[in-house]
């Protein structure tokens, strides 16, 4: 059986914490976007408690003023929430900490004369 040394050298220190950092930041893009999310959720359901309530109250009555915006409220409102922005914020957050760990290992690789996966 051969035994085979294995040493630690200074860059994968310098990987890990890169790695550690990428983590992070991939933590925090989540966070974020559960934020974003849960608030646009809330005022979503919000708006639509206020538009079925008006509905509600005028939809036995077809023929009383402002049915037919009291529908389409109900009904504009009864659709998914658009969590567009959440969703585009986070794929920002994600793709930044994705550049800058593989800046840092560019940076890394130059710097040891390595190849860094």
């Amino acid at each position: 059986m051969q035994h085979r040394q294995i040493w630690a050298t200074p860059s994968n220190d310098v990987k890990a914490a890169a790695e550690a950092r990428r983590q992070e930041a991939i933590s925090d893009a989540y966070r974020a976007f559960n934020v974003k999310h849960a608030e646009t959720a809330r005022t979503h359901r919000e708006a639509y408690m206020a538009a079925k309530a008006d509905w509600d109250a005028i939809r036995s009555t077809p023929e009383a003023d402002g049915y037919e915006e009291a529908r389409q409220a109900f009904l504009a409102a009864n659709k998914a929430a658009d969590h567009t922005e959440a969703r585009a914020e986070m794929d920002g957050a994600l793709r930044t900490a994705d550049e800058a760990y593989q800046d840092e290992l560019g940076r890394l690789a130059a710097r040891y004369g390595i190849t860094v996966r």
